[in-house]
């Protein structure tokens, strides 16, 4: 496990720029954080959680500022880029299975995923896509940033 500086601040990168765009979104935060509870109560794998994004029809959407949404806000916008289904992912599953969140920055671009270990293999989720049949963290993570950057990368952060 990665042991840098990074790992204390996303923390509180993410906490300080969620709460700014939760100000939005007051007005459902309390219906939200319901249906999150609820959530994590009955999401008992990644299977149950992609059949969740589906039927609440949770959709893919960028920000104009790179802003990380807190999970009550990404289900009050029902979707949200990549650190918000990261996030939400993370939340609903963190308490249940063993659950990674996994960020790289190349050349100006960057991406969130989540990565959860079930049973005897590593999961990736990331936005509405769910990989699965990784042995590793360590497969996961470089194959969906090979794949998707197409190249090679050491530049993966993970944070438990």
């Amino acid at each position: 496990m990665f042991k840098t500086i990074l790992e204390y601040l996303i923390p509180v990168w993410y906490y300080t720029s969620g709460s700014i765009q939760s100000i939005k979104y007051l007005h459902t935060r309390k219906k939200s954080i319901e249906i999150l509870n609820n959530a994590k109560k009955n999401i008992n794998s990644t299977r149950d959680l992609e059949d969740w994004y589906k039927n609440n029809n949770f959709k893919y959407s960028s920000d104009k500022v790179d802003l990380s949404s807190l999970p009550w806000v990404t289900i009050s916008r029902l979707g949200g880029d990549c650190d918000d289904f990261m996030s939400l992912a993370y939340e609903i599953l963190k308490d249940k299975k063993e659950c990674y969140r996994a960020l790289i920055y190349i050349k100006g671009s960057g991406h969130a995923i989540v990565i959860i270990k079930e049973d005897d293999e590593f999961v990736l989720m990331s936005n509405m896509d769910r990989i699965k049949g990784f042995k590793t963290i360590d497969e996961a993570a470089r194959y969906f940033y090979q794949h998707y950057y197409q190249q090679k990368t050491k530049t993966i952060l993970y944070l438990k």
